[in-house]
């Protein structure tokens, strides 16, 4: 794994009907940080080069839209794809490569977010 989710105040743990989720060791308050969405460089590819790599594969990937690029942690995984989707209510939000807390959340709470999907990596 890239990036020690304990660093972050988290703890990555198995859930009843998820797999693997991403619970809080510490609460965080309205509108706070949480945590980076952590990648080195070389997990940047322009869209041809990573369709010529992963083909339609998105899974673990973030499409940087305003840099026209797409970043893929499928071999070195981040704390942040360790978090479920949960449309309806959704306790954090990735902006800027940037985790935050959407609402008080208590100690121990799993966190999750809602995927805003761009999978159209057409060039």
């Amino acid at each position: 794994m890239l990036d020690n989710p304990i660093s972050y105040g988290l703890t990555i743990k198995n859930t009843k009907t998820m797999g693997k989720g991403v619970f809080t060791l510490i609460p965080f308050k309205k509108g706070e940080y949480i945590a980076p969405y952590s990648y080195e460089k070389k997990n940047e590819y322009t869209i041809a080069n990573f369709k010529k790599k992963y083909g339609d594969d998105t899974l673990y990937t973030y499409r940087n839209q305003r840099k026209n690029l797409v970043i893929s942690v499928k071999d070195n995984r981040n704390v942040i794809t360790y978090i479920n989707e949960n449309k309806k209510s959704p306790n954090v939000i990735l902006k800027s490569l940037k985790l935050y807390a959407l609402r008080d959340i208590k100690r121990g709470e799993q966190l999750f977010l809602k995927y805003y999907y761009k999978t159209d990596f057409s060039v």
